[in-house]
C-alpha cells in the first residue's frame, strides 16, 4: 500500500495500477525484501490474474518432444532388433545390450516428461501449486540421472559396435580408452548429480528457501558435464572416419557408411544447443517456464542419440531388402594378399546376405589389414567376418 500511496493511481484504479511501471517496480522490490518466496509467488499470481495477464503455457513442447521423440526412438529400436533376426549374418552383441538399456531408460525419460507436464512444467511458476513445484523438481532430479546414464550407454553401444567391426589393434585400443572415459564420465556425474545437495531432498525442496542444507553449484556442474559429453561425442564421430576412408570399397559404399556413422554430428549440434539453453535455465527464477527449451533439447539429444546408434543395423536391413540401392562392391584391382580367397565362390546355402562384413586378413606391410567387403565376396573364406 505504501507504493500505491506514493503513485498517481488510486487503490481502486486497477487499470492504472497494472500499467504504472514505477509502481510495479516498487511493489516487486518490496515483495522481494519483505515476503517469503511462497508469499511472493502468491502475490505475483494475484497481481497477474487481476491485471488480466495472458496465461502462458508451452507444456505441449515438453510432452511432444518427450513422448514423440521417445516413440520414434522406440520404433527405430524395434527395427534394429528386427534386423538382427532378419539379416542372415547379423548377430546380437554387447552393443545391442547397451542400446537396450539406453532405450529402456529413454522410455522412462519420456514417461517422466508426461508427468512433468501434468504437474505444470511449461507454465509460469507462480501459477503452479506449491506441492507441484516440489514434484517438478523431484522429477527433474530423477531426469538428470536418467539422462546421464542414457547418453552414456548410447555411446557405449556405438563403441561396442566399433569393436565388432574394426579389428585393427591400435583402433581397438582407442575404442577401449574412449569406452573407459565414457563409463568414468557416467559414474562420476551420476554420483555428482545424485549427491548435489545435502540432504539429498534439498534438490527438490530448496526452491522455497525454508529448508536447511547446502547444494553444489549446479550450473557449473551442468556445464562441466555438457562439455565432457560433447568432447566424447566428437571423439566417437571422428575415430572411425580415417579407417573408412582407407577401406577397399566403391566410393558409393564409402559415402553411405560415412553418412551412416556421421549422423552423430547432429547429436553433437543438439548437445551444443542444449548447452546454450542451460545458461538461461540456470539463472532463471521461473524454471518451470524458462526451463522448457533445456528440457526438450535434452529429450531430442537423448532420443536422436539412440536412433544414431541404431543406424548400422538399419543400414544392413535396408541393404538386405534393397541391394540395388544400397549396393556398391569393392573396388576392383585393389585387393590385398588373400583378399580374393572365396571372392568368386558361390553363395551360401542361406542365400546371399547384403550385410556388411569385415574380412580378417594380413599383408606383407601390416600386421592386420581389415578391408570392409560385401558378405557375398567372402562366402568361401574359412575365417568368418563380423556383421554390422
Amino acid at each position: 500500500m505504501a507504493g500505491i500511496s506514493q503513485s498517481k493511481c488510486s487503490p481502486t484504479d486497477t487499470a492504472c495500477i497494472c500499467t504504472d511501471k514505477e509502481l510495479t517496480a516498487a511493489i516487486t522490490e518490496c515483495v522481494a525484501v519483505k515476503c517469503t518466496i511462497r508469499e511472493a509467488l502468491t502475490t505475483q499470481n494475484v497481481s497477474y490474474t487481476t491485471c488480466g495477464a495472458p496465461i502462458r503455457d508451452r507444456s505441449h513442447l515438453v510432452s511432444g518432444f518427450g513422448a514423440g521423440g521417445g516413440a520414434v526412438a522406440l520404433i527405430v529400436y524395434f527395427v534394429r532388433i528386427f534386423a538382427k533376426y532378419t539379416v542372415p549374418a547379423a548377430t546380437f552383441g554387447y552393443d545391442d545390450l547397451s542400446i537396450t538399456i539406453a532405450m529402456a531408460l529413454g522410455v522412462v525419460f519420456s514417461v517422466l516428461s508426461l508427468i512433468l507436464t501434468k504437474n505444470g512444467y511449461g507454465k509460469d511458476i507462480w501459477t503452479i501449486p506449491f506441492d507441484h513445484i516440489t514434484e517438478i523438481l523431484k522429477i527433474y532430479y530423477i531426469d538428470e540421472v536418467v539422462y546421464i546414464i542414457t547418453v552414456s550407454m548410447t555411446k557405449v553401444a556405438i563403441l561396442c559396435f566399433y569393436l565388432r567391426v574394426f579389428p585393427e589393434m591400435y583402433f581397438r585400443r582407442l575404442v577401449l580408452i574412449a569406452m573407459a572415459a565414457t563409463i568414468a564420465y557416467m559414474i562420476a556425474f551420476v554420483l555428482v548429480s545424485a549427491l548435489q545437495c545435502q540432504p539429498v531432498s534439498l534438490a527438490w525442496t530448496h526452491w522455497d528457501g525454508e529448508h536447511e542444507g547446502h547444494c553444489n553449484n549446479v550450473n557449473a556442474q551442468g556445464w562441466a558435464a555438457a562439455g565432457i559429453n560433447i568432447s566424447l561425442d566428437v571423439a566417437i564421430i571422428v575415430m572411425p572416419l580415417g579407417l573408412i576412408s582407407r577401406l577397399n570399397l566403391h566410393w558409393k559404399k564409402k559415402l553411405q557408411i560415412s553418412i551412416m556413422l556421421s549422423v552423430g554430428v547432429f547429436v553433437t549440434i543438439v548437445s551444443i544447443l542444449r548447452l546454450d539453453t542451460l545458461f538461461s535455465f540456470a539463472k532463471s527464477s521461473n524454471v518451470s517456464y524458462d526451463g522448457v527449451p533445456f528440457g526438450y533439447w535434452s529429450s531430442i539429444e537423448l532420443h536422436v542419440g539412440i536412433i544414431c546408434a541404431c543406424m548400422p543395423a538399419l543400414y544392413s536391413l535396408f541393404k538386405h531388402y534393397f541391394p540395388q540401392v544400397f549396393g556398391g562392391g569393392t573396388v576392383r584391382g585393389k585387393s590385398t594378399k588373400g583378399s580374393t580367397k572365396g571372392s568368386n565362390t558361390g553363395r551360401s546355402s542361406r542365400g546371399a546376405s547384403p550385410a556388411i562384413h569385415l574380412d580378417f586378413q594380413k599383408d606383407d606391410n601390416k600386421d592386420n589389414f581389415h578391408p570392409l567387403v560385401d558378405v557375398e565376396s567372402i562366402r568361401g573364406d574359412s575365417r568368418p567376418g563380423v556383421a554390422l
